[in-house]
This record gives structure tokens, sequence and C-alpha cells, in this order.
């Protein structure tokens, strides 16, 4: 169930965020980074595991930044939650055109308030 649950997002097309998630991970500060990140993945070539690696973790000391700053919010960018295979690995995957496009849905749907909730269930009763 928890492999199921972690492969969806890399499986659908829609992502479908967090609530909370998205709250602690994809403040103005996350989206600005992220921004900037977006930029550099723009270029990034070829889009291989360790060319991907070498350019978040540049990324990250050019913004001064651990890369738990940028990981934990680029992973809600691009599943909704902040459980996923490894970054690089997510992103390798993923390919740079929906890398990049979920980053930009991701970021432009919190500045508007309309990301794609995932449905919230209740607690059972007691």
């Amino acid at each position: 169930v928890e492999l199921g649950a972690e492969l969806g997002p890399l499986v659908r097309p829609a992502v479908e965020y967090d609530a909370a998630a998205v709250a602690k991970f994809l403040g103005e500060a996350e989206r600005t980074r992220l921004r900037g990140l977006v930029a550099e993945m723009e270029g990034t070539d070829p889009w291989l595991l360790p060319t991907i690696e070498n350019e978040l973790r540049a990324f990250c000391e050019a913004e001064g930044v651990k890369l738990g700053a940028v990981a934990q919010p680029l992973r809600v960018a691009l599943t909704g939650g902040t459980a996923s295979p490894g970054i690089f690995e997510l992103c390798a995957v993923l390919g740079r055109d929906r890398t990049v496009a979920r980053i930009r849905r991701a970021c432009d749907g919190a500045d508007a308030g309309s990301l794609p909730l995932r449905p919230t269930t209740a607690a059972p009763a007691a």
C-alpha cells in the first residue's frame, strides 16, 4: 500500500496536494526559490541522475541553504506530499518537462490559492 501511494504521483497526470504540506513547504519564500530552480533545471543537460543531483546541490550551495530546504518544497511541488522516492530519482523518472511543469503549476496554484487538494479522511468515531 505504501509503495502504491508513493508511486501514484509518478503515473497520474494531475497532482493533488496535501493541505498541510502546502502550508508548511510552499510558502512565498519557497515558491520564489523553486522558481529560481526551474531556471536552472531548464538548462540541465543531460537530464540524468548524476547531472540532476549535481545541479540541485550546486543550486543549494549558491542559495546558501541545505538540500532539505529545497528538496522538501520540491517534493511537495512534484508529488503533492512529503513522502516520495529520493528527490534526484524522482526528478529523473518524471523527466525535465514534467518536473518543470509540475513546479510551475504548484507555484502558480499556491499563489492563486487554487491547488487541487487531496480529500481529507475523517477520523473514525470512538
